[in-house]
């Protein structure tokens, strides 16, 4: 007999207490009942382990700023920036800048001189064209100011690039007013007969308007259709360009104009003349190079960076309360738990 102690079933794993005292025997030995009952016994299956979340050093340390950043842009909401006068870059131009509420708001103040033609300018034709008469001049104005409007606003939307800014933008809403004290552009529109032509101009302001506006000079068919180059144009919309703070765009062909050094800076290629549609040469389309003025204003007075085209959103970090957050959110509570009042 040898010389060791067996081990009782209660010393052995259950494992192996199947395998020493269970010997494998053939289904068939079993009976039927026994064998539906093994076949109804679950397989086993290994229970995942529950990974922590973790958080990224880098996500980590954006907290505080992401908090900071937060703060500041709810000050920057209730706040209203504003330049007037102001001058674009460019050298050319006079008008007021304003931004509040998602609008940027540029504003012209023109005060408006109506003269007649002498007759000997045209002298076949009539007094009554070439004098303005009752009702005309404000008929003018009111349609000139209409057409700046209809052409040039809302024709841009820019959008701010700061990290967690990014669903903040400008819309643009560009106006000429009437305004005798202190206009931007002393406007002097002469009464000529129909389909007469003459040319019209605006001089821009020396010093940024510092000493004062500049001139323009309309007549009275301004406000009408011509063909040109790239189709018809009036030439109130297109004069409107200059007091904006635009170059003229046609001319020598491949010459850049005075503002494609803005447009470069924001982003965009060389703006160089041709005869074309665009408003600045010979139709009236507007482009978005013809903002560039706009958002260069914008980002000045706002101290905020800005760009014609929206900015892919930076993750707000782990503990952010959503895009306006201040604090962390926190942690999820089951039934029957507490929190610290």
């Amino acid at each position: 007999m040898a010389e060791h102690e067996l081990a009782t079933t209660s010393d052995i794993a259950p494992a192996q207490v199947a395998a020493h005292v269970a010997p494998a025997l053939p289904l068939t030995a079993l009976g039927n009942q026994a064998v539906s009952s093994l076949a109804r016994q679950p397989t086993p299956t290994a229970t995942p382990t529950a990974t922590p979340p973790t958080t990224t050093p880098a996500a980590a340390t954006d907290l505080p700023a992401y908090q900071e950043s937060m703060r500041e842009r709810r000050t920057f909401q209730g706040q209203t920036f504003t330049k007037d006068p102001h001058q674009p870059s460019t050298g050319i131009g006079l008008f007021a800048a304003q931004y509040s509420n998602n609008t940027l708001k540029i504003t012209v103040r023109c005060s408006f001189n109506f003269t007649n033609s002498w007759w000997i300018q045209y002298p076949r034709a009539t007094a009554a064209d070439r004098t303005w008469q009752p009702g005309e001049s404000d008929r003018w104005k009111q349609t000139f100011m209409e057409q700046v409007r209809s052409v040039w606003s809302g024709q841009h939307t820019f959008h701010c690039q700061r990290d967690w800014w990014e669903s903040e933008f400008a819309n643009t809403d560009i106006e000429v007013v009437e305004s005798a004290e202190n206009p931007h552009f002393a406007c002097t529109v002469q009464k000529i007969p129909p389909r007469e032509f003459r040319t019209s101009s605006v001089s821009s302001p020396i010093f940024g308007g510092m000493l004062g506006g500049g001139t323009a000079d309309f007549d009275s068919n301004d406000i009408n259709s011509v063909p040109k180059a790239g189709g018809d144009q009036r030439a109130s919309v297109h004069e409107a360009g200059h007091m904006l703070g635009l170059d003229d765009e046609y001319g020598d062909p491949d010459e850049e104009v005075a503002h494609s050094d803005i447009v470069e800076d924001q982003g965009g290629g060389k703006v160089i003349r041709g005869a074309d549609g665009r408003i600045m040469s010979g139709g009236e389309q507007v482009g978005t190079a013809h903002g560039s003025t706009f958002l260069e204003v914008l980002k000045e007075i706002t101290h905020v960076d800005w760009g014609n085209t929206p900015k892919p959103p930076r993750p707000v970090p782990p503990g952010g309360d959503g895009p306006m957050g201040d604090f962390p959110t926190p942690p999820r509570r089951g039934p029957g738990s507490s929190a610290a009042a």
